[in-house]
C-alpha cells in the first residue's frame, strides 16, 4: 500500500500535465501575439482612415478655393462693384455678295404680304 498513489494526487498531476504543458504555454503566447497583431492592424486602419479624411478635407478646401477665385476669373465674372465695359470702335465690315443677295431676298419677302393685302 505504500507504493499506491492516491487517486486525488494522480488526478492533480494529470491536470497539471494537461494545463501546464509546453503546448498550452506556446498556444497562449501565439494567442497574445495574434491579439497584438490584430490591434496593430486596427490602429493602422484607423490612421489610414484619418489620413484619408484629412486628404478629403484638404481637397474640398482646394475645390472651394478654385470655385471662389479661379473660376470667376477665368469666366470673366468680376467680383466687386460692376464696371462699365470697355468701348471699342465698331469694325468696318464689308458685306459679301451672298449677304447682299440674301438681304434683297428678305426685303422682297417682307414686301410681298403688304402688296397682297392692297385691293
Amino acid at each position: 500500500m505504500a507504493d499506491q498513489v492516491p487517486l486525488g494526487l494522480r488526478l492533480r498531476e494529470f491536470l497539471r500535465y494537461l494545463c501546464g504543458s509546453r503546448l498550452s504555454a506556446h498556444l497562449e503566447l501565439e494567442l497574445a501575439q495574434l491579439r497584438q497583431d490584430f490591434e496593430a492592424r486596427l490602429r493602422e486602419r484607423d490612421e489610414r482612415a484619418a489620413d484619408q479624411q484629412a486628404e478629403i478635407e484638404r481637397l474640398r478646401a482646394k475645390v472651394a478655393e478654385y470655385e471662389l477665385v479661379l473660376i470667376p476669373l477665368s469666366s470673366g465674372i468680376r467680383l466687386g462693384p460692376p464696371s462699365s465695359p470697355p468701348s471699342f470702335p465698331d469694325p468696318i465690315v464689308e458685306r459679301s455678295s451672298w449677304q447682299a443677295i440674301r438681304d434683297e431676298h428678305l426685303a422682297r419677302q417682307e414686301a410681298e404680304p403688304a402688296l397682297e393685302e392692297q385691293p
